[in-house]
C-alpha cells in the first residue's frame, strides 16, 4: 500500500520535479509516517466495531451500554450487548421483543410467545441453558413497556403435542385419524 501511495504521490508531481531524488526520499518519508498513523486509525476503528472488538474493547462497549460481562465469552456477550442496544432504545413493542429473542436465543434453542390480557405476556423458552436463560429473561422484561407484565419461563425440551410447533397439528379430524398430531391415535 505504501509503495503504490509513493508511486500516485510522484506521478501527481509536475515533470520537473519527478526526477529529483531529494523530493523523493522526502515523499517516502512523509508517506512512512503518515502509513503508521493510518493504521493506527484503522486499529481504533476497528477495536470501535461491535463486531471485530474482543476482550476488553467489548467490556468498554458494555460500560457505555450498560451491559454487565457476567462471565460471558466474547461471541455470546457480543451477542448480549447487541441485544442491550434494542433494549436501549426499545419502546417496548411486541416486535421489539421477538426481535430480541430472536437474537438471543443460540441455535438449538427456541421459543413460544402468548400475549396476556390485558397487558401482558408470556415467554417460554425450550433448549436454552439454565443461566443463558436467566439472562435473556432479564432483557426480555427490561425491554417491556411500563405497566406491562412479563412472564419468562424456561423448559429443557419443546413439547411433542398438541398445538407446539410445526410439527404438532392437533386431534385428526373426523374423516381421517391419521391427520394432525401425535395425539391422533388416542382418540
Amino acid at each position: 500500500m505504501q509503495a503504490e501511495n509513493h508511486l500516485l504521490m510522484v506521478e501527481l508531481l509536475i515533470e520537473q520535479y519527478k526526477r529529483d531524488p531529494a523530493l523523493r526520499g522526502f515523499i517516502a518519508a512523509q508517506l512512512y509516517e503518515s502509513q503508521e498513523i493510518e493504521d493506527a486509525a484503522q486499529d481504533v476503528a476497528q477495536s470501535r466495531d461491535l463486531d471485530l472488538a474482543t476482550g476488553a474493547a467489548l467490556d468498554l462497549f458494555g460500560v457505555f451500554i450498560g451491559q454487565p460481562r457476567n462471565g460471558l465469552s466474547d461471541d455470546l456477550y457480543r451477542i448480549f450487548l447487541k441485544a442491550r442496544v434494542l433494549v436501549n432504545v426499545g419502546n417496548g413493542r411486541g416486535e421489539e421483543i421477538l426481535d430480541l429473542l430472536k437474537q438471543t436465543i443460540p441455535a438449538g434453542g427456541t421459543f413460544s410467545f402468548y400475549e396476556m390480557y390485558p397487558a401482558g405476556f408470556f415467554v417460554r423458552l425450550y433448549g436454552v441453558d439454565p443461566l443463558l436463560a436467566s439472562a435473556i429473561g432479564g432483557l426480555v422484561c427490561k425491554v417491556k413497556g411500563a405497566g406491562i407484565g412479563c412472564t419468562v419461563s424456561l423448559t429443557p425440551d419443546p413439547p411433542a403435542g398438541f398445538f407446539y410447533g410445526v410439527s404438532s397439528l392437533g386431534f385428526g379430524s373426523s374423516n381421517s385419524a391419521i391427520t394432525g398430531g401425535p395425539w391422533t391415535g388416542l382418540a
